[in-house]
């Protein structure tokens, strides 16, 4: 037999129940009389628990106010399900809800940024000299739409010594 020390490494997926969340689950499923009981021995035995009751009922909206409110906006809303079966153009053209869409007005173009000026903010954050500021343009313009380099290393240098020569 063979001695020494392994490391084993394993995964289990396990579903343990802590003691609060069997308390949660039995109050979710007890009978409302017994939840009503339950409720008055814990404010009994705790101190720190106080009932609120609820406020009057005055404040909250009534069922009947409500569905005069549903009835309300159903009128303010073309409908839709009889212009459409009914093949109700007519009825459509003449709506005084939908002049709105006469006031269409066509979303600006999103400004997109392309690789290049997305690299030009990127150099803004640096703290460069003016040469090195130079050769990164250089850089930079030698770049296509792709990604890569669009000159040979030779072609940079000499557009580099050009352009330092220029404003050196």
């Amino acid at each position: 037999m063979k001695g020494g020390m392994q490391q084993h490494q394993s995964m289990r997926q396990e579903l343990r129940i802590n003691p609060r969340l069997y308390q949660a689950m039995d109050l979710l499923y007890m009978p409302l009389l017994d939840l009503q009981q339950h409720l008055k021995q814990e404010l009994l035995s705790n101190p720190f628990l106080e009932l609120i009751e609820p406020e009057d009922e005055e404040d909250t909206p009534t069922a009947a106010d409500k569905q005069a409110e549903q009835e309300k906006a159903d009128q303010d809303e073309p409908d839709w399900e009889n212009i459409l079966l009914d093949d109700g153009a007519e009825k459509l053209a003449g709506s005084p809800d939908l002049s709105a869409v006469a006031d269409y007005v066509e979303p600006t173009p999103v400004e997109t940024k392309d690789l290049i000026d997305h690299l030009r903010e990127q150099l803004q954050m640096l703290v460069l000299t003016p040469r090195q500021q130079l050769l990164a343009e250089e850089f930079l313009g030698n770049i296509k739409e792709d990604g890569y380099l669009a000159a040979s290393l030779d072609q940079m240098v000499a557009g580099a010594n050009e352009l330092i020569a220029e404003h050196g």
